[in-house]
């Protein structure tokens, strides 16, 4: 960022990239991509340790103290459209181990 010429971040994979997120701290990018078949993946901003921490999920944010993401299980293309109560959210902890779900169901 701050910077005159675009990076690609994640150019050790051809899968598309998309819902990237900031932390707070603004260290750390979370997004969704398609290797693997699919899931949530945090890195560090300069596109450094990419790790994954979830099987699935679209629309990240995260906490206020960086330590959680929070993932809708459905992915929204038209926002305006969507009924409410559909999607249920996960909080995912971002220090959690692989492959280990430290997800509680928030809605």
């Amino acid at each position: 960022m701050g910077g005159s010429n675009p990076v690609n971040l994640t150019k050790d994979s051809p899968a598309d990239d998309t819902h990237p997120s900031f932390s707070p701290d603004g260290e750390s990018i979370a997004f969704r991509s398609e290797r693997n078949s699919g899931a949530i993946f945090v890195m560090g901003a300069t596109g450094e340790s990419v790790k994954r921490i979830a099987d699935f999920g679209y629309n990240l944010a995260w906490s206020p103290d960086g330590k959680e993401i929070v993932i809708d299980t459905e992915h929204i293309l038209h926002p305006d459209r969507q009924l409410p109560g559909h999607g249920p959210l996960w909080i995912v902890n971002v220090a959690g181990v692989a492959g280990r779900w430290p997800a509680t169901h928030f809605c």
